[in-house]
């Protein structure tokens, strides 16, 4: 029998930054989450700025598929630029609600797609360097990037109008039978 070495992916510069596409990710669903509510809307501007609220989620989702799939961060001045315009709709949404439109999920959103923009300019400094980065496992980064995601993810999350409308889970009805 002949045995099969296995070895765990490695991060070298240029190489995909797991993290930050699990970060796209959790800004993409937070991200839609708002602006499917805004959408909804009987005012005009807040409909507006819900539109390019989706279609910044759907953009930051598909960097992150994209960035995952070619294992290397895919465009990243574009992924800049997405982060950014992210973040400007997200103000225009903030801006149309007074405010009133989900402020912690928009504030998670806001940490995620910063987070999206630093991995971004990171590449684009090790490019123009042209300085390798260290080669090492990346499951660590995927792991501790899926943890800190899901905790920044969740709750803001729970705090969109789907989340505030959402049944509460934690609480199960018994029914007693008197018998048959």
């Amino acid at each position: 029998m002949s045995e099969r070495t296995v070895t765990a992916p490695t991060v070298t510069s240029g190489a995909v930054r797991p993290w930050a596409a699990i970060a796209a990710w959790g800004a993409g669903l937070v991200l839609g989450a708002l602006g499917a509510s805004a959408v909804t809307a009987a005012d005009p501007a807040l409909r507006a700025s819900g539109v390019a609220v989706l279609i910044a989620a759907v953009a930051a989702i598909a960097w992150g598929v994209a960035t995952l799939a070619a294992g290397r961060p895919v465009r990243p001045a574009a992924a800049t630029i997405g982060a950014v315009a992210g973040l400007v709709a997200l103000v225009a949404l903030l801006a149309a609600s007074n405010g009133t439109e989900g402020l912690p999920a928009a504030g998670a959103a806001a940490v995620l797609l910063l987070a999206v923009a630093a991995a971004a300019g990171l590449t684009l400094r090790e490019r123009a360097a042209s300085t390798p980065r260290r080669s090492r496992s990346a499951v660590p980064g995927v792991l501790i990037a899926a943890v800190a995601v899901a905790a920044i993810a969740t709750p803001a999350l729970g705090s969109t109008q789907a989340g505030l409308a959402a049944p509460d889970h934690s609480e199960h009805r018994v029914e007693t039978h008197d018998g048959h």
